[in-house]
Protein backbone atom coordinates (compact mmCIF):
# COMPACT_ATOMS: atom_id res chain seq x y z
CA UNK A 1 0.00 0.00 0.00
CA UNK A 2 2.55 2.64 0.93
CA UNK A 3 4.29 1.94 -2.68
CA UNK A 4 1.01 3.13 -4.01
CA UNK A 5 0.58 6.16 -2.24
CA UNK A 6 3.74 7.51 -2.65
CA UNK A 7 3.89 6.60 -6.05
CA UNK A 8 0.93 8.92 -6.35
CA UNK A 9 3.13 11.54 -4.83
CA UNK A 10 5.68 11.33 -6.97
CA UNK A 11 3.07 11.13 -10.01
CA UNK A 12 1.47 14.31 -8.51
CA UNK A 13 5.30 15.73 -8.32
CA UNK A 14 6.07 14.78 -12.03
CA UNK A 15 2.46 16.54 -13.07
CA UNK A 16 3.32 19.67 -11.19
CA UNK A 17 6.42 19.11 -12.98
CA UNK A 18 5.26 19.52 -16.52
CA UNK A 19 3.12 22.79 -15.62
CA UNK A 20 5.90 24.71 -13.93
CA UNK A 21 8.39 23.75 -17.16
CA UNK A 22 6.65 23.08 -19.95
CA UNK A 23 3.18 24.22 -19.59
CA UNK A 24 4.98 27.36 -18.49
CA UNK A 25 7.19 27.71 -20.77
CA UNK A 26 4.82 27.67 -23.41
CA UNK A 27 2.41 30.26 -21.82
CA UNK A 28 4.92 32.56 -21.03
CA UNK A 29 6.83 32.98 -24.70
CA UNK A 30 9.98 30.75 -23.60
CA UNK A 31 9.86 27.93 -26.05
CA UNK A 32 8.82 30.22 -28.63
CA UNK A 33 11.94 32.11 -28.60
CA UNK A 34 13.79 28.79 -28.15
CA UNK A 35 11.97 27.77 -31.46
CA UNK A 36 13.70 30.07 -33.43
CA UNK A 37 16.61 28.37 -32.92
CA UNK A 38 14.91 24.79 -34.12
CA UNK A 39 13.26 26.38 -37.25
CA UNK A 40 17.22 28.01 -38.35
CA UNK A 41 19.95 26.13 -39.89
CA UNK A 42 21.83 24.13 -36.66
CA UNK A 43 25.50 25.12 -35.99
CA UNK A 44 27.43 22.25 -36.83
CA UNK A 45 28.72 20.50 -33.56
CA UNK A 46 28.63 16.34 -34.65
CA UNK A 47 27.80 16.48 -38.26
CA UNK A 48 24.50 14.90 -37.32
CA UNK A 49 21.97 17.83 -38.56
CA UNK A 50 19.49 15.95 -35.92
CA UNK A 51 21.90 16.08 -32.66
CA UNK A 52 22.95 19.47 -33.70
CA UNK A 53 19.63 21.04 -34.19
CA UNK A 54 19.24 19.99 -30.34
CA UNK A 55 22.65 21.11 -29.56
CA UNK A 56 22.35 24.16 -31.20
CA UNK A 57 19.02 25.11 -29.02
CA UNK A 58 20.38 23.78 -25.66
CA UNK A 59 23.47 26.03 -26.47
CA UNK A 60 21.45 28.86 -26.83
CA UNK A 61 19.46 28.08 -23.64
CA UNK A 62 22.76 28.13 -21.85
CA UNK A 63 24.72 30.90 -23.62
CA UNK A 64 22.70 33.66 -20.89
CA UNK A 65 23.91 31.49 -18.04
CA UNK A 66 27.32 31.22 -19.37
CA UNK A 67 27.25 34.70 -20.07
CA UNK A 68 26.64 35.94 -16.76
CA UNK A 69 24.71 39.22 -17.41
CA UNK A 70 21.77 38.72 -15.20
CA UNK A 71 22.71 38.37 -11.89
CA UNK A 72 19.98 36.45 -10.33
CA UNK A 73 19.97 33.76 -12.98
CA UNK A 74 24.14 33.84 -12.72
CA UNK A 75 23.72 33.41 -9.09
CA UNK A 76 20.74 30.74 -9.10
CA UNK A 77 22.78 28.95 -11.93
CA UNK A 78 25.71 28.20 -9.51
CA UNK A 79 23.55 26.86 -6.52
CA UNK A 80 21.84 24.66 -8.94
CA UNK A 81 25.15 23.23 -10.29
CA UNK A 82 26.07 22.57 -6.85
CA UNK A 83 23.31 20.72 -6.29
CA UNK A 84 22.87 18.44 -9.67
CA UNK A 85 26.21 16.63 -7.76
CA UNK A 86 24.81 15.00 -5.14
CA UNK A 87 21.16 14.39 -7.32
CA UNK A 88 22.81 13.40 -10.24
CA UNK A 89 24.86 10.79 -7.28
CA UNK A 90 22.12 9.73 -5.86
CA UNK A 91 21.27 7.94 -9.98
CA UNK A 92 25.15 7.00 -9.80
CA UNK A 93 25.28 5.34 -6.55
CA UNK A 94 21.65 3.07 -6.98
CA UNK A 95 23.22 1.94 -9.66
CA UNK A 96 25.90 0.54 -7.89
CA UNK A 97 24.09 -1.31 -5.39
CA UNK A 98 24.73 -4.95 -4.85
CA UNK A 99 20.63 -5.60 -4.94
CA UNK A 100 20.39 -3.34 -8.61
CA UNK A 101 22.71 -5.08 -10.21
CA UNK A 102 21.19 -6.43 -13.33
CA UNK A 103 17.83 -3.80 -12.93
CA UNK A 104 18.79 -2.82 -16.00
CA UNK A 105 16.51 0.15 -16.17
CA UNK A 106 17.70 1.73 -12.96
CA UNK A 107 21.31 0.67 -13.57
CA UNK A 108 22.15 3.08 -16.09
CA UNK A 109 22.51 6.56 -14.96
CA UNK A 110 23.93 8.19 -18.23
CA UNK A 111 20.65 7.35 -19.70
CA UNK A 112 18.76 8.97 -16.48
CA UNK A 113 21.72 11.60 -16.87
CA UNK A 114 21.10 12.59 -20.51
CA UNK A 115 17.30 12.11 -20.03
CA UNK A 116 18.01 15.06 -17.00
CA UNK A 117 19.65 16.92 -20.09
CA UNK A 118 17.02 16.41 -22.67
CA UNK A 119 13.74 17.23 -20.80
CA UNK A 120 14.99 18.50 -17.52
CA UNK A 121 15.61 17.05 -14.38
CA UNK A 122 12.28 17.95 -12.75
CA UNK A 123 10.37 15.70 -15.01
CA UNK A 124 13.11 13.01 -15.24
CA UNK A 125 13.63 12.33 -11.60
CA UNK A 126 10.11 11.32 -10.84
CA UNK A 127 9.84 8.84 -13.28
CA UNK A 128 13.39 7.26 -11.68
CA UNK A 129 12.03 7.37 -8.55
CA UNK A 130 8.87 5.95 -10.00
CA UNK A 131 10.78 3.02 -11.78
CA UNK A 132 13.16 2.20 -8.37
CA UNK A 133 10.21 1.77 -6.56
CA UNK A 134 8.71 -0.69 -8.53
CA UNK A 135 11.77 -2.19 -9.73
CA UNK A 136 14.46 -2.27 -6.66
CA UNK A 137 14.43 -5.07 -4.92
CA UNK A 138 16.11 -2.68 -1.57
CA UNK A 139 12.35 -1.78 0.14
CA UNK A 140 11.98 -5.33 0.20
CA UNK A 141 14.94 -5.85 1.90
CA UNK A 142 14.22 -2.64 4.12
CA UNK A 143 11.02 -4.19 4.94
CA UNK A 144 12.27 -7.36 6.35
CA UNK A 145 13.49 -5.21 9.57
CA UNK A 146 16.78 -7.46 9.06
CA UNK A 147 19.40 -5.36 9.36
CA UNK A 148 21.99 -7.72 7.94
CA UNK A 149 19.40 -8.21 4.44
CA UNK A 150 19.54 -4.01 4.64
CA UNK A 151 22.70 -4.03 4.74
CA UNK A 152 23.83 -6.75 2.22
CA UNK A 153 20.91 -4.90 -0.35
CA UNK A 154 22.35 -1.28 -0.30
CA UNK A 155 26.14 -2.32 -0.17
CA UNK A 156 28.40 -0.63 -2.94
CA UNK A 157 31.01 -2.33 -4.28
CA UNK A 158 34.28 -0.17 -2.94
CA UNK A 159 35.77 0.08 -6.36
CA UNK A 160 33.48 1.59 -7.76
CA UNK A 161 32.71 3.66 -4.52
CA UNK A 162 36.06 5.34 -4.85
CA UNK A 163 36.17 5.92 -8.53
CA UNK A 164 32.48 7.91 -8.35
CA UNK A 165 34.02 11.32 -6.73
CA UNK A 166 36.77 11.39 -9.57
CA UNK A 167 34.04 10.52 -11.98
CA UNK A 168 31.94 13.43 -11.14
CA UNK A 169 34.89 15.70 -11.01
CA UNK A 170 36.37 15.03 -14.31
CA UNK A 171 33.15 14.59 -16.11
CA UNK A 172 30.61 17.39 -14.15
CA UNK A 173 32.91 19.64 -12.55
CA UNK A 174 35.50 20.64 -15.09
CA UNK A 175 33.37 21.01 -17.97
CA UNK A 176 31.11 23.40 -16.11
CA UNK A 177 34.50 25.15 -14.74
CA UNK A 178 35.30 25.45 -18.55
CA UNK A 179 31.92 27.15 -19.13
CA UNK A 180 32.62 30.06 -17.07
CA UNK A 181 35.65 31.18 -18.84
CA UNK A 182 35.18 34.55 -20.20
CA UNK A 183 33.65 35.34 -23.84
CA UNK A 184 35.39 36.84 -25.90
CA UNK A 185 37.79 37.80 -23.48
CA UNK A 186 39.44 34.36 -22.80
CA UNK A 187 37.37 32.46 -25.56
CA UNK A 188 36.01 32.91 -28.39
CA UNK A 189 32.31 32.72 -28.79
CA UNK A 190 32.73 29.83 -31.06
CA UNK A 191 35.06 28.17 -28.52
CA UNK A 192 32.29 29.17 -25.79
CA UNK A 193 29.52 27.56 -27.80
CA UNK A 194 31.65 24.14 -28.52
CA UNK A 195 32.32 24.00 -24.97
CA UNK A 196 28.23 24.34 -23.83
CA UNK A 197 27.75 21.84 -26.54
CA UNK A 198 30.13 19.37 -24.61
CA UNK A 199 28.65 20.31 -21.30
CA UNK A 200 25.39 18.82 -22.36
CA UNK A 201 26.46 15.29 -22.49
CA UNK A 202 28.40 15.47 -18.88
CA UNK A 203 25.98 12.06 -17.69
CA UNK A 204 28.18 10.39 -20.57
CA UNK A 205 31.32 11.66 -19.58
CA UNK A 206 31.13 11.15 -15.65
CA UNK A 207 30.52 7.38 -16.34
CA UNK A 208 32.95 7.03 -18.88
CA UNK A 209 35.20 8.58 -16.03
CA UNK A 210 33.86 6.10 -13.81
CA UNK A 211 34.96 2.95 -15.83
CA UNK A 212 37.91 4.48 -16.27
CA UNK A 213 38.65 5.51 -12.69
CA UNK A 214 37.52 2.31 -11.38
CA UNK A 215 39.90 0.38 -13.18
CA UNK A 216 42.93 2.51 -11.67
CA UNK A 217 41.52 1.73 -7.87
CA UNK A 218 43.11 -1.26 -6.31
CA UNK A 219 40.27 -3.49 -5.04
CA UNK A 220 40.63 -3.79 -0.82
CA UNK A 221 42.10 -6.79 0.79
CA UNK A 222 39.93 -9.55 1.25
CA UNK A 223 42.22 -11.00 4.14
CA UNK A 224 41.67 -8.35 6.41
CA UNK A 225 39.01 -8.82 9.68
CA UNK A 226 35.47 -8.18 9.31
CA UNK A 227 35.82 -4.96 11.70
CA UNK A 228 38.07 -3.28 9.97
CA UNK A 229 36.99 -3.93 6.62
CA UNK A 230 33.57 -2.54 8.08
CA UNK A 231 35.30 0.65 8.64
CA UNK A 232 36.59 1.00 5.42
CA UNK A 233 33.58 0.68 3.80
CA UNK A 234 32.39 3.47 6.37
CA UNK A 235 35.44 5.34 5.60
CA UNK A 236 35.18 5.28 1.36
CA UNK A 237 31.50 6.25 1.90
CA UNK A 238 32.15 9.25 4.22
CA UNK A 239 34.82 10.14 1.28
CA UNK A 240 32.23 9.71 -1.76
CA UNK A 241 29.25 11.20 0.28
CA UNK A 242 31.26 13.79 1.98
CA UNK A 243 32.92 15.38 -1.16
CA UNK A 244 29.86 16.07 -3.15
CA UNK A 245 28.13 17.89 -0.21
CA UNK A 246 31.37 19.86 0.30
CA UNK A 247 30.34 21.20 -2.88
CA UNK A 248 26.75 21.41 -2.81
CA UNK A 249 27.38 23.39 0.44
CA UNK A 250 29.95 24.95 -0.45
CA UNK A 251 27.89 26.57 -3.57
CA UNK A 252 25.16 27.39 -1.99
CA UNK A 253 26.50 28.56 1.22
CA UNK A 254 28.53 30.88 -0.84
CA UNK A 255 25.87 32.05 -2.83
CA UNK A 256 23.88 33.25 -0.10
CA UNK A 257 26.85 34.65 1.22
CA UNK A 258 27.57 36.76 -1.65
CA UNK A 259 23.74 38.16 -1.97
CA UNK A 260 24.17 39.71 1.90
CA UNK A 261 27.78 41.00 0.91
CA UNK A 262 27.35 42.56 -2.55
CA UNK A 263 23.71 43.00 -2.97
CA UNK A 264 23.62 46.73 -3.02
CA UNK A 265 26.80 47.21 -4.84
CA UNK A 266 26.17 45.04 -7.57
CA UNK A 267 22.35 45.30 -8.31
CA UNK A 268 21.16 48.08 -6.17
CA UNK A 269 18.73 45.77 -4.25
CA UNK A 270 18.79 45.17 -0.58
CA UNK A 271 19.97 41.30 -0.21
CA UNK A 272 16.26 39.98 0.86
CA UNK A 273 14.63 41.56 -2.68
CA UNK A 274 18.15 40.31 -4.43
CA UNK A 275 17.48 36.92 -2.51
CA UNK A 276 13.44 36.88 -3.79
CA UNK A 277 15.10 37.37 -7.65
CA UNK A 278 17.28 34.64 -6.95
CA UNK A 279 14.70 32.13 -5.57
CA UNK A 280 11.57 32.90 -5.93
CA UNK A 281 9.90 31.38 -9.11
CA UNK A 282 7.21 32.46 -11.50
CA UNK A 283 3.71 31.06 -10.27
CA UNK A 284 3.71 27.83 -12.45
CA UNK A 285 -0.35 29.68 -14.10
CA UNK A 286 1.10 32.66 -14.72
CA UNK A 287 0.43 33.55 -18.30
CA UNK A 288 2.55 36.61 -18.36
CA UNK A 289 5.37 37.00 -21.40
CA UNK A 290 8.83 37.27 -20.06
CA UNK A 291 10.76 40.18 -20.22
CA UNK A 292 13.86 38.06 -21.94
CA UNK A 293 14.98 34.89 -22.62
CA UNK A 294 17.43 35.32 -19.50
CA UNK A 295 14.09 35.72 -17.29
CA UNK A 296 12.49 32.94 -18.53
CA UNK A 297 15.51 30.61 -18.12
CA UNK A 298 15.97 32.00 -14.98
CA UNK A 299 12.01 29.99 -14.12
CA UNK A 300 12.07 27.25 -15.84
CA UNK A 301 15.52 26.45 -13.86
CA UNK A 302 14.17 27.20 -10.69
CA UNK A 303 11.61 24.65 -11.21
CA UNK A 304 13.79 22.33 -12.63
CA UNK A 305 16.16 22.59 -9.07
CA UNK A 306 12.56 22.36 -6.90
CA UNK A 307 11.04 19.73 -8.62
CA UNK A 308 13.36 17.39 -9.18
CA UNK A 309 14.31 17.57 -5.21
CA UNK A 310 10.64 17.01 -4.53
CA UNK A 311 11.30 13.93 -5.80
CA UNK A 312 14.39 13.21 -4.15
CA UNK A 313 12.61 13.85 -0.82
CA UNK A 314 9.31 11.89 -1.91
CA UNK A 315 11.83 9.08 -2.93
CA UNK A 316 13.60 9.51 1.22
CA UNK A 317 10.45 9.71 2.32
CA UNK A 318 8.98 6.45 1.01
CA UNK A 319 12.40 4.29 2.04
CA UNK A 320 12.07 5.78 5.89
CA UNK A 321 8.53 5.01 5.97
CA UNK A 322 9.04 1.23 5.07
CA UNK A 323 12.24 0.98 6.90
CA UNK A 324 10.95 2.48 10.07
CA UNK A 325 7.54 3.22 9.52
CA UNK A 326 5.84 6.72 10.01
CA UNK A 327 8.35 7.50 12.97
CA UNK A 328 11.40 7.02 10.58
CA UNK A 329 9.18 9.01 7.97
CA UNK A 330 9.30 12.07 10.72
CA UNK A 331 12.49 11.78 11.68
CA UNK A 332 14.33 11.72 8.36
CA UNK A 333 11.69 14.50 6.82
CA UNK A 334 12.86 16.42 9.77
CA UNK A 335 16.38 16.21 8.85
CA UNK A 336 15.67 16.85 5.21
CA UNK A 337 14.29 20.38 6.18
CA UNK A 338 17.40 21.16 8.55
CA UNK A 339 19.95 20.21 6.14
CA UNK A 340 18.44 21.89 3.32
CA UNK A 341 19.30 25.07 4.93
CA UNK A 342 23.19 24.10 5.00
CA UNK A 343 23.27 21.88 1.96
CA UNK A 344 20.49 22.93 -0.10
CA UNK A 345 17.40 20.59 -0.71
CA UNK A 346 19.19 18.44 -2.97
CA UNK A 347 22.21 18.05 -0.92
CA UNK A 348 20.13 17.07 2.24
CA UNK A 349 18.36 14.38 0.44
CA UNK A 350 22.03 12.96 -0.15
CA UNK A 351 23.26 13.67 3.36
CA UNK A 352 20.20 11.53 4.76
CA UNK A 353 21.06 8.52 2.45
CA UNK A 354 24.33 8.94 3.72
CA UNK A 355 23.20 8.47 7.22
CA UNK A 356 20.70 5.49 6.01
CA UNK A 357 24.16 3.62 4.53
CA UNK A 358 26.50 4.32 7.30
CA UNK A 359 23.61 3.05 9.88
CA UNK A 360 22.63 0.10 7.97
CA UNK A 361 26.61 -1.54 8.44
CA UNK A 362 26.57 -0.17 11.98
CA UNK A 363 23.33 -1.87 12.81
CA UNK A 364 24.26 -4.93 10.72
CA UNK A 365 27.46 -5.28 13.07
CA UNK A 366 25.79 -5.02 16.08
CA UNK A 367 22.73 -7.19 14.83
CA UNK A 368 25.80 -9.69 14.01
CA UNK A 369 27.39 -9.68 17.47
CA UNK A 370 24.38 -10.39 19.38
CA UNK A 371 23.48 -13.38 17.55
CA UNK A 372 27.56 -14.33 18.28
CA UNK A 373 27.25 -13.88 21.59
Amino acid sequence: MSRIVFSAFLLLNLYLAKVSINDLGAANGLNDALDVYLQAEPTRFTSIKPVDAILTLLVAFFKPIADGNDVPLTLFSVVFAGQIVPLYLLVLVEGMRVANRGRLIITYPSVWGMACQLVTMGVTLPCYFLTWIWTSPIPAAAAAHTPEALAAAVSVDQVQGAAATGAWALGYVLPSLALGLPSPRLVSESTQANLLAFWQAFPVWTSLAHLVAARLVSAPDAAVPEAARRETKIAGLNRMYGCALATSAALYLGVLGFIYAKAGSLTGLAPSELCGEVFRPTWPWDTAPVASLEKGALALLQWDMYWSSVASWIWVSYMAYVTAGVGGLVKDVGKLVALSFVLGPGGAALAVVWGRDVGAIRAAAGAGGKKSG
